[in-house]
C-alpha cells in the first residue's frame, strides 16, 4: 500500500483503535468527518468531543510541503529548501474579517534513523498518546506570533516558535559518517492566532456580548497546519519512496585528494555603504563555473516623524546578476532584511546592513599628514536630519583658497547669519567625487589678531598673534605659512637678533624661541603670570622683556632664565627699542617713558618735558617707541599721540595726527620716511620726518597692530582678522595679501574648548541648500595638539546602508569549484580502512526497515575516487571484485557483504587489495564474526 501521511493523520491512525472500542464514540467520528467533507473549501478545524482534528491529505488547509535538497559532507549534512509555502493562503480563514490572508508562520525539521521517522514520533497529548513528531529544529517568521497556539486538544497546544526568524537551511552536525539518515522539512500555518485578530467576545447564539470572556478553546477555533511527510513506504515489500521534503543521507568525507571549495571573495566595485556582504558554498554540485555575478541596490528615504528626528535611508531591495547568463538571480529581492535568503545556483549571499541611519565611522576617519605634528580631535556628526549618504575629505593649505558660502544657519529658534570667509581649505564629497560648497562658523572666542611683524631680510617675515599663532613667509609676503608655536598664549611682541635667531613674549608670561628663521619654535617661558608686550636682545644671551605692573624682565642665557629689573613704575609698560647697547628706552601707559644708560641694569622714569603738548598730553598711552639713530626717535598711542626725540628721549615734540584716533605701532626706515597704523584700518605716512602726516587709504577696517618697513617703498602691516598688507610703493596703494579664516581650535583661558566649524551644504532628496554634516576639533592640551595646516587632509567616512550608488562583484574560479589534487602520494592509500573491523552480526551504520531483514553493510572508507577492490580468502580465492566509481566528493563504497555469486560471505578473516591507477596499490585485512 502506497500513502502519504502527516503527523496528525497518524495520531488519528494510531488511535484509531481506542474509538472502535467506544461505538458511540465510532459514530460520532463518521459523523464528524462526513460533516468536515461535505463543507469544503470552508473546512475550518472544530474540536470534536473525542478531541481530535481529523485532516484528510486534500485538506486545503495545509501548506504545500517544500522541496528540500541535501548535502552530505565530512561529519555534517546540509538541508535547505525553497520558499513555495510562504505565499500559502489558508481557505479557512480567507473570508474572516481581520485575518491575515498569508498565514504561513514557519519550518520544522524533523530527523530520524528509521525511513518512518519512527523514533521521531514522540510528542504525546496530556493522556501520554503519541500526538506528532518532534523537530530538531524549528524556524518562524518574526511577526510577533510565538509561544504556543490559545486552542489545545486533549492539553497538546501547537508550538507557534520564538521568532527566531526565517531560515530556510539546516546544518546538522550530529552525524556519524557511513550512517544513513532520513530528513524532512515541513511548512505550518499560524491558524487564527494572530495579533490583529480580536477573539469573538460575541455569543454567536444570541448575537449578545459575553457576560464574561467565554473559554479559550471556544474563541479559538483553527489551529495551525502543517505540511504533510511526502514518503510513501509499503512494510510489506520494503518499498520506500521519498518526494519534495523528505530525504535520506549517508554523510561522508570526500575522496583522497579531495579539496574543498572555498568561498568565493566579493569586491566593492562602486559606492561606500558599511556593511558587509558574504556568498557561502552551500551545495558545490550547482555551483556555475567560470561565472561573474553583480549585486546592486535600491533605497528609499523615510522622512523623520518630526523636523528633528533625521531622515532613514532605508534599504529597499537587491538585485543579484549572474552577468555571464544575464540572468536575475534575485531579482528587487527585500527580504534579505529580516529572512535568510534562498540557496540559489548553490550559493547563499548575506547581506548585513549598517542599519538604516547614517553616522560616522570612527575606526576608517582620520587625519591624513605628512608631518610630526599631532592635529587635534575632530569631531564629526550630523548637524540637522539631512545624513547624506557620502563620504568626505577636507584638504588644507597655508593661504587662502577657497570662500565660504553666505549663510543663514538654524539653531533651534536662532537664525544665525555666517558671513563669507576666506578660508585654507576646501571640502570634496568623496562619494560623488565633488567640491561642495560649506558654510563657516568663526568662533569669536578663537583670537584672530596678528600683533606684531618683522623682516629678517627681504624675503623672509615672521608674524605672531592671538592663540599663539606664527605666520612665516619666505618669498616677500606673497604667501604665508602657519607654524607651530607650542603655546597657545596671545603672542604680543617679537624680535629677531639675526635671520635665525628671534623671540616672542605674549600673554601670561609667555615667551618662545627660535633658531631656524621662525619655522621651529621652542617655548621657554617667563616666572611670570603677567602680560608681556614686547621683548629686545642686545646679544645672543642677553635681552629683555616688558610688560604688565611695570615688570622688567633681564636674560643673560639666551632666553632660559629672566630676572626681575626694578623699573619704578606700575604701569603697563608696552614698547622697547635699545638705541645701543647702553641706552635703552621704554614706553607704555600714562605717557610712561623709562630710559637706562648702562645696558639695562638700572630703569629710570624719565621727567620728560612734552613740547608743544597739552597738559592731557601726560596721561596718554603710549603704545610703541621707534628709533632709526641714536637720537631720532618716535612714539605713538591714545587719542593720535605722535611725539619724535632728536636727543635720544630725553625730550620729545608733539607732532599733529591727521585723526584722534588710537596708534599701536610705529616705524621709520630713516629720519624722514616713516608709518603709523592704528584702529579702524588707519595707516598715516610721512617723507619729512613726521612734520605733516598723511592718511593712507588701506581699504579695510579692522584693527592694524603691527608695521614694520623695510625701505622706504615696502612696508608690511599686520593686524586683526587676521590681515597683512603690503605696499611697493610707499603707501600709495596697500594690498591685502592674507585674510583667510584657517580652521582653528584651542583651549580658552578659563579651561574650556573652542573651535570653528565648518558647515557641508549639499542637496537632500527634493531639497535644495541644507546643512548635511558639521565638523569641528577639540583640542588636547596634555599632547600638543595643533591646528591643520598645509599638506593635511581629513579623511570623513560614514557608516551607511546599501544604496544605489553601491555594487559589489564576485566571481566563481576554479578556488570556488571541488576538486581533487592532480598529485596524491601512494602512502595516502595506507589510510583506507574498513568499517566495522571485526563485523560482528551488525552494526550502527546499517539500516533495519520496519518489516524487512537487517541489509548487512561493509564499509571501505578513504578510498581514492576510481579504484578496484579486489577481495580474497584466506586461501587465496577471490571472493569480490568491486569496480568504484565515486564523486571525488565520496570517500567510501558500501558492500553488501555479497560474494560475486550474490551469496552471503561466510564469517572468517578477509584479505582485501585495493588498485589506484595513477597513485598505487595497497592492503589490508578484516574479519567477519557471527
Amino acid at each position: 500500500m502506497i500513502k502519504q501521511f502527516s503527523s496528525k493523520e497518524i495520531t488519528f491512525r494510531r488511535n484509531q483503535k481506542n474509538v472502535m472500542q467506544n461505538p458511540l464514540k465510532f459514530i460520532f467520528l463518521i459523523f464528524t468527518t462526513v460533516y468536515f467533507v461535505g463543507i469544503g473549501s470552508e473546512l475550518q478545524a472544530q474540536q470534536s468531543n473525542l478531541g481530535y482534528e481529523l485532516v484528510t491529505p486534500s485538506d486545503p488547509s495545509i501548506p504545500p510541503a517544500p522541496k528540500v535538497f541535501i548535502v552530505p559532507a565530512d561529519g555534517k549534512v546540509t538541508l535547505y529548501w525553497d520558499d513555495v509555502a510562504e505565499d500559502f493562503v489558508d481557505p479557512a480563514l480567507a473570508k474572516l474579517p481581520l485575518i491575515r490572508r498569508l498565514n504561513f508562520e514557519g519550518y520544522k525539521v524533523y530527523k530520524s534513523t528509521d525511513p518512518e521517522f519512527k523514533d521521531a514520533y514522540a510528542v504525546t497529548d496530556n493522556q501520554g498518546n503519541i500526538q506528532g513528531y518532534r523537530p530538531v529544529a524549528q524556524f518562524d517568521r518574526a511577526n510577533g506570533i510565538t509561544l504556543y497556539h490559545p486552542a489545545s486538544i486533549n492539553g497538546m497546544r501547537f508550538w507557534l516558535g520564538g521568532d527566531t526568524g526565517i531560515r530556510r537551511i539546516f546544518v546538522d552536525e550530529n552525524v556519524i559518517n557511513g550512517k544513513t539518515y532520513y530528513y524532512a522539512v515541513v511548512a505550518y500555518t499560524h491558524g487564527d492566532a494572530v495579533p490583529d485578530f480580536p477573539p469573538p467576545y460575541i455569543n454567536p447564539e444570541t448575537q449578545q456580548p459575553y457576560d464574561f470572556p467565554p473559554p479559550t478553546n471556544t474563541i479559538y477555533t483553527h489551529s495551525p497546519r502543517e505540511s504533510l511527510l511526502d514518503l510513501d513506504f509499503n512494510p510489506g515489500t520494503g518499498d520506500f519512496k521519498m518526494g519534495r521534503n523528505v530525504v535520506s543521507v549517508i554523510p561522508n568525507a570526500g575522496a583522497i585528494g579531495y579539496i574543498e571549495p572555498t568561498n568565493p571573495v566579493v569586491d566593492r566595485i562602486s559606492g561606500s555603504a558599511g556593511g558587509s556582504i558574504s556568498v557561502s558554498i552551500v551545495d558545490p554540485a550547482k555551483v556555475q563555473p567560470n561565472t561573474t555575478y553583480s549585486i546592486t541596490f535600491e533605497d528609499t528615504i523615510i522622512s523623520g516623524a518630526t523636523a528633528l528626528d533625521p531622515d532613514l535611508v532605508v534599504t529597499k531591495s537587491f538585485t543579484l546578476t549572474n552577468l555571464e547568463s544575464g540572468l536575475k538571480v534575485f531579482d528587487r529581492e527585500s527580504r534579505f532584511r529580516t529572512e535568510q535568503l534562498l540557496i540559489k545556483e548553490g550559493l547563499l549571499v548575506e547581506l548585513t546592513n549598517a542599519g538604516d541611519t547614517v553616522r560616522v565611522n570612527e575606526a576608517l576617519s582620520t587625519w591624513v599628514t605628512t608631518g610630526s605634528d599631532q592635529k587635534h580631535d575632530f569631531q564629526f556628526g550630523v548637524s540637522t536630519r539631512y545624513s547624506k549618504l557620502a563620504d568626505y575629505r577636507i584638504d588644507f593649505f597655508d593661504a587662502p583658497v577657497s570662500r565660504s558660502e553666505e549663510y543663514i544657519l538654524r539653531v533651534g529658534a536662532l537664525n544665525i547669519f555666517l558671513p563669507s570667509e576666506d578660508v585654507n581649505f576646501r571640502v570634496f564629497n568623496t562619494t560623488s567625487g565633488q567640491e561642495i560648497p560649506f558654510a563657516f562658523f568663526v568662533n569669536p572666542n578663537i583670537p584672530r589678531d596678528l600683533r606684531d611683524l618683522i623682516f629678517v631680510n627681504d624675503s623672509r617675515g615672521i608674524s605672531v598673534g592671538g592663540a599663539g599663532q606664527i605666520r612665516i613667509t619666505s618669498d616677500g609676503g606673497e604667501t604665508w605659512t602657519n607654524v607651530n608655536s607650542n603655546t597657545s598664549q596671545r603672542l604680543l611682541g617679537l624680535y629677531f637678533l639675526n635671520e635665525s635667531t628671534g623671540w616672542a613674549v605674549g600673554e601670561n608670561g609667555a615667551h618662545v624661541k627660535t633658531e631656524d628663521g621662525g619655522q621651529t619654535w621652542v617655548d621657554l617661558g617667563i616666572n611670570t603670570n603677567l602680560d608681556l608686550h614686547d621683548v629686545q636682545f642686545l646679544d645672543t644671551q642677553t635681552g629683555f622683556a616688558v610688560g604688565e605692573a611695570g615688570a622688567i624682565f633681564r636674560t643673560t642665557d639666551g632666553g632660559f632664565s629672566w630676572t626681575s629689573i626694578p623699573s619704578n613704575s606700575i604701569r603697563i609698560l608696552r614698547s622697547i627699542h635699545f638705541i645701543n647697547e647702553n641706552v635703552g628706552v621704554i614706553v607704555g601707559n600714562t605717557s610712561e617713558i623709562i630710559r637706562t644708560t648702562d645696558g639695562g641694569l638700572t630703569w629710570n622714569r624719565q621727567g620728560v618735558t612734552f613740547n608743544g603738548g597739552t597738559s592731557a598730553d601726560q596721561f596718554r598711552t603710549l603704545t610703541s617707541v621707534d628709533f632709526v639713530d641714536e637720537n631720532n626717535g618716535w612714539t605713538v598711542g591714545f587719542l593720535g599721540v605722535m611725539w619724535r626725540t632728536t636727543d635720544g628721549g630725553l625730550t620729545w615734540n608733539r607732532q599733529q595726527a591727521p585723526q584722534n584716533v588710537l596708534l599701536n605701532d610705529v616705524s621709520f626706515f630713516d629720519t624722514n620716511t616713516g608709518w603709523a597704523v592704528g584702529a579702524n584700518g588707519t595707516v598715516f605716512g610721512t617723507t619729512n620726518g613726521g612734520s605733516t602726516w598723511t592718511a593712507q587709504q588701506s581699504q579695510i577696517t579692522t584693527s592694524l597692530n603691527s608695521v614694520y618697513a623695510l625701505n622706504g617703498q615696502v612696508v608690511y602691516i599686520a593686524g586683526d582678522g587676521p590681515t597683512i598688507l603690503n605696499t611697493n610703493v610707499g603707501g600709495t596703494t596697500w594690498q591685502r595679501t592674507t585674510t583667510e579664516k584657517r580652521f582653528r581650535a584651542l583651549i580658552d583661558n578659563i579651561g574650556l574648548p573652542r573651535s570653528d566649524e565648518i558647515y557641508f551644504i549639499e542637496d537632500f532628496g527634493d531639497e535644495t541648500d541644507v546643512v548635511t554634516w558639521k565638523v569641528s576639533m577639540l583640542p588636547n592640551t596634555r599632547a600638543g595638539t595643533v591646528d591643520p595646516g598645509e599638506g593635511d587632509g581629513l579623511e570623513l567616512v560614514t557608516i551607511k546602508p546599501f544604496t544605489r550608488a553601491d555594487e559589489f562583484r564576485f566571481s566563481i574560479t576554479a578556488a570556488n569549484i571541488p576538486s581533487v589534487s592532480s598529485v596524491i602520494e601512494a602512502e595516502e592509500l595506507g589510510k583506507i580502512k574498513v568499517v566495522p573491523n571485526p563485523y560482528v552480526v551488525s552494526h550502527i551504520g546499517e539500516p533495519n526497515p520496519y518489516g524487512g531483514s537487517v541489509s548487512r553493510q561493509l564499509h571501505f572508507i578513504n578510498l581514492p575516487a576510481q579504484c578496484t577492490i579486489r577481495i580474497f580468502n584466506v586461501s587465496g580465492q577471490l571472493v569480490q571484485t568491486i569496480k568504484v566509481n565515486n564523486n571525488f566528493g565520496v570517500d567510501r563504497f558500501i558492500w553488501d557483504m555479497q560474494n560475486s555469486n550474490g551469496q552471503e560471505i561466510p564469517f572468517g578473516v578477509y584479505i582485501y587489495h585495493v588498485e589506484a591507477p595513477g597513485i598505487g596499490e595497497t592492503t589490508g585485512k578484516f574479519a567477519v564474526i557471527k
